[in-house]
């Protein structure tokens, strides 16, 4: 007797690997930094009209507040929103489990710890003076070192079953191995950053 399988079960992975918890968690995170991050532009954009919103409070002054925003907006939100649905969707292209789950969240860990660091920094004035890059060196060294294990996440992944990988899944696995180089180059001292 031969048992024959539907195609979905060849398509779609197991329970138990199939990436959906992790990729929740990362959501939820990303959700997290969404609200702060737009609480946060809101009083940016209400200083524009209303200068002395915050009064003389050092901490919330338009140069600390709007850097604080595309921190928690691009590298909270964005990056770990999008790195959630990679850990979504490639297991259901490839057809095979999330590999390396562990290092994925090791991953969001650093990410959010150097978005939560950095933001801190720039409100206690240390910022690094880079348009795009304003949270100092250190911090994102950290955020370095996250996206370089979320980039060996989804590469274990792929591998996995690379032949089904198509465009998407290509692109998917590309994404965050050019974030971890570009953010290489923009955290080296001597490239100022985006514009460098």
């Amino acid at each position: 007797m031969t048992a024959e399988t539907a195609s979905s079960d060849v398509d779609q992975p197991s329970e138990a690997d199939d990436g959906s918890s992790v990729a929740r968690i990362h959501l939820i995170t990303a959700t997290v930094f969404l609200i702060l991050g737009s609480l946060v532009a809101v009083v940016v954009a209400l200083q524009l009209v209303l200068p002395n919103l915050t009064g003389d409070i050092a901490l919330l002054t338009h140069g600390k507040l709007a850097p604080v925003s595309r921190t928690l907006l691009g590298q909270g939100w964005l990056t770990i929103g999008l790195l959630g649905a990679i850990y979504w969707v490639l297991p259901r292209i490839t057809g095979e489990g999330l590999k390396r789950s562990v290092l994925a969240t090791a991953s969001l860990a650093a990410i959010a710890l150097g978005v939560v660091a950095g933001s801190v920094a720039i409100l206690l004035g240390y910022q690094s003076g880079l348009v795009g890059q304003e949270t100092p060196i250190w911090a994102r060294a950290i955020l370095v070192v996250g996206y370089l294990l979320a980039a060996l996440a989804v590469v274990g992944t792929a591998r996995a079953n690379g032949d089904r990988l198509g465009a998407a899944g290509w692109y998917l696995t590309a994404a965050p191995i050019w974030l971890t180089l570009s953010a290489v180059v923009a955290t080296i001292p001597t490239s100022a950053g985006i514009p460098g």
